[in-house]
């Protein structure tokens, strides 16, 4: 049982959430690596696509885990209807922790129909749920479910599991971009030619070690970055110092580091578009480094409709949790602290420790400049959607 923040496991775990970036073949094992720490029956990621006919229709969902009995796996979509308070954990927002003792006594839960037909057979007590994807008809989620021997996940554990879904989301997002590549079964340089959108691989100076057909063709197109003597750079001057600051975290042999703050920004195309980059920290890992010879791998795609909301954006490529970025997006707009906590349905004093975070973990000091730096981070998205 994990009782303290362990920093050596995390490190190791954030290290091997991002080798499933390029390799995502690696979820069981490092779901396994998280189980193992916290003393679990399982973890599962489990992916849910909603129907209007829900709670009639059972959703769709596809299910990766560590090694667990498949058949009681496979029963669970039909019963997701009558588990008890479901939708509030599917409501939860992102990276919020939710467990099943939460919601209703266990008394009671112990008396429910799902725990009659899926919980007892297999001698469970309790679920964690933490949404690392939420849209209005998907969800993905990670469960930490429990032997019925075991305490409940502690405040502390709980903690650790929210540490850890940012940087989940951050990998399924570039392991999403690259979809086409069939999961990066074998990585070659001409596997990279053959993906659609930009990757270039860049040492700590952002100095340029290779990058794809693509990429060749956005950087002579000058379409959100540029070459310069062989560095690269955001063709937008006020994007330049948070770009090669992004790109000095991510090339730290600490994975750790990339949570702190930056590792990707939205950047003007330079024709009235705009684009997202995504930074991989290849570390010291050998299955990342694989790529080629760089220490960060830079992905670019266009602003599309079926790109993340942009809570999910700013969370993904910045440090802060989907709560901060909702408010931090809040204050760019111009919009009053009351406002914002109104609808966010928290005290002002909740607020404000939020608020106190986010200046802790950016240095800035004051709405101000927490504004500024957010435009200059998202304002390239112009038809950017109201934060949810």
């Amino acid at each position: 049982m994990a009782d303290t923040i362990d920093q050596d496991f995390l490190s190791e775990a954030i290290a091997r959430i991002y080798d499933c970036a390029v390799d995502p073949s690696l979820w069981e094992s490092t779901l396994t690596y998280v189980r193992d720490h916290f003393g679990a029956a399982f973890l599962s990621m489990n992916y849910m696509e909603f129907t209007a006919a829900y709670p009639v229709a059972q959703p769709q969902m596809v299910t990766v885990s560590t090694p667990w009995d498949r058949s009681f796996l496979d029963a669970l979509p039909p019963l997701v209807s009558i588990i008890p308070e479901f939708d509030k954990m599917r409501s939860a927002g992102l990276d919020v922790t939710v467990t099943q003792l939460d919601l209703v006594k266990e008394a009671d839960f112990r008396e429910s129909e799902f725990y009659e037909r899926w919980v007892r057979p297999q001698r469970l007590r309790d679920t964690c749920n933490i949404n690392f994807i939420a849209r209005d008809m998907q969800n993905a989620m990670l469960s930490v479910t429990t032997y019925d021997g075991r305490e409940v996940l502690s405040a502390e554990e709980r903690a650790l599991i929210q540490t850890l879904t940012p940087h989940m989301r951050r990998a399924i997002l570039i392991s999403d971009m690259v979809e086409e590549s069939n999961g990066w079964r074998e990585i070659y340089h001409d596997l990279l030619d053959r993906i659609g959108i930009a990757v270039l691989l860049v040492d700590q100076n952002a100095r340029l070690r290779y990058c794809n057909e693509a990429g060749e063709a956005m950087l002579a197109a000058e379409a959100g970055l540029r070459l310069t003597r062989n560095f690269v750079a955001p063709t937008s001057q006020p994007h330049v110092r948070a770009f090669e600051t992004s790109v000095a975290r991510a090339c730290s042999p600490n994975d750790l580091d990339v949570g702190l703050w930056g590792n990707g920004m939205c950047l003007p195309d330079g024709a009235g578009g705009q684009a997202i980059a995504y930074i991989l920290p290849l570390g010291r890992s050998d299955r990342r480094h694989a790529l080629g010879p760089g220490l960060a791998a830079i992905f670019v795609t266009g602003k599309s409709d079926d790109l993340p909301e942009m809570i999910e954006i700013l969370s993904a490529i910045s440090g802060l949790t989907s709560a901060e970025a909702r408010i931090a997006l809040g204050i760019a707009d111009g919009r009053s602290t009351q406002d914002i906590a109104a609808e966010a349905d928290i005290s002002m004093n909740t607020l404000r420790k939020h608020l106190n975070n986010i200046y802790a973990k950016t240095g800035l000091h004051g709405q101000t400049q927490l504004a500024a730096m957010i435009n200059r981070l998202v304002m390239p998205l112009a038809k950017r959607k109201t934060p949810r």
